[in-house]
């Protein structure tokens, strides 16, 4: 149940990117919108939406003790090695797909965003898969899929830099990723599943800053 509902939450947040990007596209050609202008828009919607939300939704209270500091805990050392390795690889494909499109290839602003539409678009409709398969085969053959997966797409990724393969098959790995990291969730069900009930949230706190 978890797994799913897990990727139901992927599945809403790239329903709401994929808003953001409709956007993005629809608008920046036809107004000739700037950097500057965008970013303050999303800004300040990104302001409004966070104060409504204090205001409207209702704050929500724990049974258990919060421990409200920073913690590591030995018999934790598996999820801090793949929470590693998620960020690693998150950043590198950040920003390492993003020069390929754009430095490589001279993607424009509406044709890389077009991009990342097809990638929520897929992500919305693969999400919820992706937990249910979670959920049915478990943590382990989930993470060991994915990284294999990874494997593969990565070394074609370095075959597209220093070989000079063409920008679909670029493009087209780059929506197989996305896809992969909506697998990132069996990594907080197994979380789940080993740690006490005190430790989420400091475990969290160490979560982002890995």
């Amino acid at each position: 149940k978890v797994p799913h509902e897990l990727g139901l939450l992927i599945g809403a947040s790239s329903c709401t990117a994929l808003i953001a990007y409709v956007l993005i596209v629809s608008s920046w050609k036809s107004f000739n919108l700037p950097y500057n202008l965008v970013y303050l828009i999303a800004g300040g919607v990104t302001v409004l939406i966070t104060l409504y939300c204090v205001v409207a939704f209702p704050w929500f209270t724990i049974s258990h003790p919060k421990v409200k500091k920073m913690i590591l805990r030995k018999r934790y050392w598996l999820y801090y090695a793949l929470l590693f390795t998620a960020g690693a690889r998150r950043h590198i494909i950040f920003v390492f797909t993003g020069f390929i499109m754009v430095e490589h290839f001279g993607m424009l602003v509406d044709q890389i965003t077009t991009l990342y539409l097809i990638n929520w678009v897929i992500n919305m409709l693969a999400a919820p898969l992706m937990g249910r398969a979670v959920g049915r085969y478990g943590e382990r053959k989930a993470l060991l899929f994915e990284y294999l997966g990874l494997t593969v797409v990565f070394i074609a990724y370095g075959g597209i830099y220093f070989f000079g393969w063409g920008m679909i098959l670029a493009s087209v790995l780059n929506v197989i990723d996305h896809i992969f990291f909506s697998l990132a969730l069996a990594m907080k069900t197994y979380f789940q599943k080993i740690a006490d009930l005190e430790d989420i949230a400091p475990t969290a706190a160490v979560a982002f800053t890995v």
